[in-house]
């Protein structure tokens, strides 16, 4: 096996990311990744990069490089934006990733690079931009028709437009999320005119998902790659208020034909204690909720090769390493 302690133990030459938290809102985990490389347990002879073991498989290059084996991770102002993006950049950093970092300017300019073989990670809208100049970006995944079922409730299409001239019924409250801008704003239920205020900028033709108001009690999220379950984060409300699994499992089953090879799902759970669905994610537009970092990046990584046309299996020891991997995440 190939001596690898010269990589482990290397300097960075990206610079100390941690330095960017001691200024800001995010704590200081005060981990450098040295330090978190010496001190984090391994399996003997176990390499953070596993297709480094297994040399070259499909859609790979000849010497072991699969189509995506460099990263652009999103900063502002010499920070990462969120908990996300520093989870990407470790997952990516411990499995011996190129990385570099542009901003939301450089990458709507076109300064940033923009290739195939680069993985882009960030906010839903620059990730969408990047994979645009690819002529890659998809469709949102907001309603799969295989899964309505799983609703509980009417679903529809309509706009601000309509919306706002119908916000002075009487006891019509409708829950209201972006079609084709996902993430322009989290979804939230319109009851009143005060509700609307917020959304002056939006444009009256905006495309809506619409619904009806459930009364969710809790939300979980979970994380799934190659139609397996590999993670799960409490999202919002009463974290002992949990899900029935045979539900979400039997959901996952019916999209596994349609669904992406990976996104997130997230259901929750009612005042009656029923488990209903809450939305459906793309791989590139969640955040790690506690997912570890080489799960988290795995993710990322086989979402934008399916999108760009590149192979899914980025990790070439096969589909199962990261399970095998779960008390290391």
């Amino acid at each position: 096996m190939p001596d690898t302690g010269s990589r482990l133990d290397r300097s960075s030459d990206r610079g100390d990311p941690n330095l960017g938290f001691r200024n800001s809102g995010f704590p200081y985990w005060g981990l450098r990744i040295r330090a978190y490389r010496e001190t984090r347990k391994r399996p003997s002879g176990l390499l953070p990069s596993p297709r480094r073991i297994a040399g070259p498989v499909d859609g790979m290059d000849p010497d072991g490089r699969d189509p995506g084996s460099s990263v652009i991770i999103q900063k502002e102002r010499g920070e990462f934006v969120n908990a996300n993006g520093f989870t990407a950049w470790k997952g990516f950093d411990e499995r011996g990733y190129e990385i570099r970092f542009f901003d939301w300017e450089q990458m709507a300019s076109e300064v940033a690079p923009v290739e195939p073989g680069t993985i882009t990670v960030g906010s839903v809208a620059l990730v969408r931009r990047a994979l645009r100049r690819l002529g890659a970006e998809p469709r949102p995944l907001d309603d799969p028709p295989r899964l309505r079922g799983y609703l509980g409730r009417r679903i529809w299409q309509t706009t601000w437009s309509e919306v706002r001239s119908r916000i002075d019924d009487p006891g019509v409250p409708v829950f209201v999320k972006p079609i084709e801008c996902d993430k322009a704003f989290n979804g939230y239920v319109v009851a009143s005119f005060r509700d609307l205020i917020r959304t002056a900028r939006w444009p009256g033709e905006m495309g809506l998902w619409a619904s009806e108001p459930l009364p969710f009690v809790s939300e979980w999220r979970y994380f799934v790659r190659r139609g397996r379950i590999i993670g799960v984060g409490h999202d919002k409300g009463d974290p002992l208020r949990c899900p029935d699994a045979s539900i979400v499992r039997a959901a996952i089953d019916d999209d596994v034909e349609e669904a992406p090879v990976a996104f997130g799902i997230a259901f929750g759970v009612i005042e009656d204690g029923g488990t209903r669905l809450v939305e459906v994610n793309d791989g590139f537009s969640f955040g790690c909720l506690g997912l570890g970092p080489l799960a988290y990046s795995g993710l990322q990584e086989d979402r934008w090769n399916e999108l760009v046309g590149g192979s899914a299996s980025g990790w070439a020891v096969g589909r199962d390493w990261i399970y095998h991997m779960s008390d290391y995440l």
